[in-house]
């Protein structure tokens, strides 16, 4: 089988950010208030400022990106959250760049929510690849991965420096292939996640 075959039958394999399931449901929303208010709390390991991807299934299977709220103040089971306006957000299948919520598909109850950052009681293990960071805030600064590395903490994960059995996610980076745990991440069905991607959850 020739290298490009190789490369092709992998990316089919890929798993991604498009591929994650829910972590909450929306049990009320109000779109004049701009709030939400998601079925987790501090019980469940929540943490203020958490920010969470809202969507829905739409026709196909398809999960339609809806907006992105963040934890304002929570309970022992519930938390409410504001919808954050304006958020530049990307269809995880298409590619395309939207500006979310969007006026004629508003977050309502019995929509979903998500994050790469936050799991039951649990901290998720986060592993940078590829060989420099996309955003030029980061590219040519020498502390870019210590700093990226305090915010997820700060979200409630953690940064490994290396892909083992444990990792969760994997964060690509500039030519990502070129990194030898981007391969171990595929063999282990590591979940991968552009960079571009995580900004909107930890505030560049």
């Amino acid at each position: 089988i020739k290298e490009d075959s190789i490369k092709i039958l992998i990316e089919r394999e890929l798993i991604t950010m498009a591929d994650t399931e829910p972590a909450a449901v929306i049990d009320h929303a109000d779109m004049v208030l701009g709030k939400v208010w998601i079925n987790l709390g501090s019980r469940h390991g929540l943490r203020r400022g958490q920010r969470f991807e809202v969507f829905q299934f739409v026709k196909g299977g398809r999960r339609q990106i809806k907006g992105l709220v963040e934890v304002q103040k929570m309970d022992d089971s519930q938390a409410q959250c504001i919808i954050l306006p304006n958020s530049e957000m990307r269809d995880y299948e298409t590619g395309i760049w939207h500006t979310l919520p969007a006026e004629f598909q508003p977050i309502i109850k019995g929509d979903l929510v998500r994050t790469p950052f936050f799991e039951v009681n649990r901290q998720p293990v986060f592993v940078f690849v590829g060989e420099n960071f996309k955003n030029p805030l980061y590219r040519h600064a020498t502390d870019s991965e210590e700093r990226l590395e305090r915010m997820i903490r700060r979200q409630g994960g953690l940064v490994d420096d290396r892909v083992t059995a444990r990792t969760d996610f994997v964060i690509t980076r500039q030519k990502p292939e070129n990194d030898e745990g981007y391969q171990s991440a595929v063999q282990f069905g590591i979940t991968f996640i552009d960079e571009d991607d995580i900004y909107k959850f930890i505030e560049p």
